[in-house]
């Protein structure tokens, strides 16, 4: 950044400009895609089908987020006006959260019976 002006006393008497120099530090909860920020959030396989809402943490703070029935894993919802602000003009990028659904890795013989139901009355 340029500030004209506001530099030290040249030896001609008047002040020089200053140059500012801006380092961004990276944030490992979030990535930079332009004027975007992306993030990743994991939902369980019930909340993917039946539905819910999800707090996500944006660089605004915290948002809750509608999770509708049938979400898919890799799915990416968008949050308007909640990136990284436009230079020399108004408005914000986006937060851009794609949903990773979990899948269970030890179900009990019961959880296993009502998945295997589940299956069954889909098919049908």
């Amino acid at each position: 950044i340029k500030l004209s002006g506001e530099g030290n006393v040249g030896s001609g008497g008047r002040h020089g400009d200053l140059y500012v120099e801006i380092r961004v530090q990276s944030d490992k909860r979030f990535k930079r895609e332009g004027f975007d920020i992306a993030t990743e959030q994991t939902i369980s396989f019930p909340r993917a089908a039946l539905g819910g809402t999800v707090d996500i943490e944006t660089v605004d703070g915290v948002v809750t987020l509608k999770i509708p029935d049938g979400t898919q894993s890799h799915q990416i919802f968008r949050l308007k006006g909640h990136g990284v602000p436009h230079l020399q003009r108004s408005g914000k990028g986006d937060h851009l959260v794609t949903i990773i659904v979990a899948t269970p890795t030890k179900l009990s013989r019961g959880q296993k019976k009502i998945i295997e139901q589940l299956e069954k009355d889909l098919e049908a």
